[in-house]
């Protein structure tokens, strides 16, 4: 007997933070995950507004932290515009983020210091039809 299921698609990720190095190699650590893709990143939330459009992420990937457009004016403009894309928030300091704007805006919060820990299983409960592995 053939299996006629499909694997699911590469989660099609938008990376958005200031820091260029951070963006390299956080970049080739996700890409290196099965069933993600990267599929752009951005200097700036202008930058990531802009690009959003002709990418269409799955998920943005957001640095609370920005100049001088923050993670937090970022992701208003992408709720405000309609969009119901998954928006995980990335925090330097946890204290950065703030409950209520979290709550109203995105799927999570993730501290940089844990990505590599707390990423991949906050994308497995955001898209549960594909095969994370931490």
């Amino acid at each position: 007997m053939v299996s006629t299921t499909q694997p699911a698609p590469s989660i099609k990720v938008l990376l958005v933070d200031d820091n260029v190095l951070f963006l390299k190699h956080f970049s080739r650590w996700l890409e290196s995950r099965p069933c993600i893709a990267v599929v752009g990143q951005a200097f700036s939330g202008q930058e990531a507004i802009t690009l959003f459009p002709q990418l269409r992420p799955d998920v943005v990937l957001v640095d609370i932290g920005m100049k001088p457009m923050n993670g937090f004016q970022t992701v208003r403009h992408f709720r405000r515009a309609g969009h119901s894309t998954r928006i995980v928030l990335m925090a330097s300091d946890p204290s950065e983020a703030s409950v209520e704007e979290v709550r109203l805006y995105c799927d999570g919060v993730v501290e940089k210091d844990m990505l590599c820990s707390d990423l991949i299983p906050l994308l497995a409960r955001l898209f549960p039809g594909h095969r994370l592995q931490s």
